[in-house]
């Protein structure tokens, strides 16, 4: 309440700061990616499914990867497959995560890539056609805007201020409803007109938006 200068980096957390400490100096800069995130989509792609997570049983659980898998047996029971690479951190939840797997018959599907390399998760970003992230909640939507910046479609929930993040460039299902995110999936996949036009426009959205020349312009004119 002292301070001369507050930054937020989502509008949801700085109009409740806002309201709750009555502040007169608060400002709005989000998160931004670096440039090797904005190089759009690889030449080649591959009609599948990227999500990256940290493996402990809470982590996967707010962002929503049991909803993925879930959803995926119901697409296999449709007679819909595609491949899908799951990466992040080792935790304690990768277990139930893969005996998951197993009871929705997703074994010959489901690739497991373990904790990768900041070359490797842009590589699987540019080359995936399809970023699904169903989230229960985010403060921001890193990944979100990682995946948008390398060129893929990205599917996910309208919580915290991933709706800031993502805009119209972006399919939205309701939270924890794994039906509706099946049939989202079955969209987007099957539909390459559909699915080019959100990745297209999710390039030009995370570029105009979250690049570090913005926010080095927006920081300059804060602290002048």
């Amino acid at each position: 309440k002292n301070a001369n200068l507050n930054i937020f980096v989502n509008e949801i957390e700085r109009e409740l700061c806002k309201e709750y400490f009555n502040l007169v100096t608060d400002e709005y800069c989000p998160h931004v990616i670096n440039d090797d995130y904005l190089m759009g989509p690889a030449n080649k792609r591959e009609l599948s499914i990227f999500n990256v997570a940290w493996c402990t049983k809470a982590n996967l659980k707010r962002k929503g990867v049991p909803d993925l898998i879930r959803a995926l047996g119901i697409l296999k029971e449709r007679g819909v497959t595609v491949k899908t690479y799951l990466a992040g951190h080792e935790g304690d939840g990768l277990p139930w995560l893969k005996e998951l797997v197993l009871e929705n018959k997703l074994e010959e599907q489901v690739k497991f890539l373990g904790e990768v390399t900041r070359e490797e998760k842009i590589k699987m970003f540019r080359t995936c056609e399809l970023y699904v992230q169903p989230s229960h909640y985010e403060g921001f939507g890193l990944a979100q805007a990682e995946a948008m910046g390398c060129g893929a479609c990205v599917v996910t929930c309208r919580v915290g201020a991933v709706e800031e993040v993502v805009g119209d460039a972006g399919v939205y299902v309701e939270t924890g409803n794994v039906e509706a995110l099946a049939m989202a999936i079955e969209d987007v996949l099957l539909n390459d007109v559909l699915r080019k036009s959100y990745q297209g426009r999710a390039v030009e959205r995370v570029r105009r938006l979250f690049s570090k020349e913005k926010k080095f312009k927006i920081f300059k004119e804060l602290i002048k």
